[in-house]
């Protein structure tokens, strides 16, 4: 599961939330909300090849949606956390990119560590 930054395509196996379907929520939100019923949701999945839900399916499984002033504060907490995260995973990202460039030159001697 994951939140799409940019507009994407998907196919028929695979279930496509769009925030804006849904006034007011955002994708944390939903986000969120389908980790808390991911239980359900998987309970309702279908199929031999790999589980999937239907839309129908999908449509039955309640869903809260706070009034405003609490949705607003849950959404001020969250997305602080959110940018966290992303931040984490692009600092993941340089830092692999880095290893797989230094641990080479390490490893064939073009690089030499002093020892002292």
């Amino acid at each position: 599961m994951a939140i799409a930054k940019n507009e994407i395509t998907t196919n028929q196996g695979f279930k496509s939330i769009v925030p804006r379907m849904y006034k007011g929520l955002s994708s944390e939100y939903i986000y969120c909300w389908l980790k808390e019923n991911m239980d359900n949701i998987k309970i309702r999945a279908s199929g031999s090849t790999f589980k999937e839900i239907s839309g129908s399916e999908m449509k039955k499984i309640p869903a809260i949606i706070p009034e405003k002033n609490i949705l607003a504060k849950f959404e001020n907490t969250i997305k602080s956390i959110f940018i966290n995260i992303e931040a984490r995973e692009l600092e993941n990202q340089v830092l692999s990119t880095l290893r797989d460039v230094i641990v080479p030159k390490l490893m064939s001697g073009e690089i030499r560590v002093p020892f002292d």
